[in-house]
């Protein structure tokens, strides 16, 4: 990644060319150089869902589920919203 300061010349470090990427995960978050959120929320969106899938399926009992819902992809969300 690149900012509007910098050519557009080839980068290499010992002689090594590195590549360009316009996006990349550090830390947990996804950085790209537009500083767009909407990757960053979809990740966590399924990672939220994801969660609950997992809890879901291992219980049949329809009155557990909305409180699965609750303690798993509410929580999950937040913290997508909060960071």
């Amino acid at each position: 990644m690149r900012n509007g300061q910098v050519s557009g010349a080839p980068f290499s470090l010992s002689g090594t060319n590195i590549s360009e990427f316009s996006s990349y995960v550090y830390l947990g978050r996804e950085v790209n150089m537009a500083n767009d959120l909407a990757p960053k929320l979809s990740r966590r969106k399924r990672a939220a869902w994801g969660a609950f899938e997992e809890v879901a399926k291992k219980t049949k009992d329809v009155r557990l589920r909305p409180h699965l819902f609750d303690s798993t992809v509410l929580p999950a969300l937040t913290y997508a919203s909060e960071t």
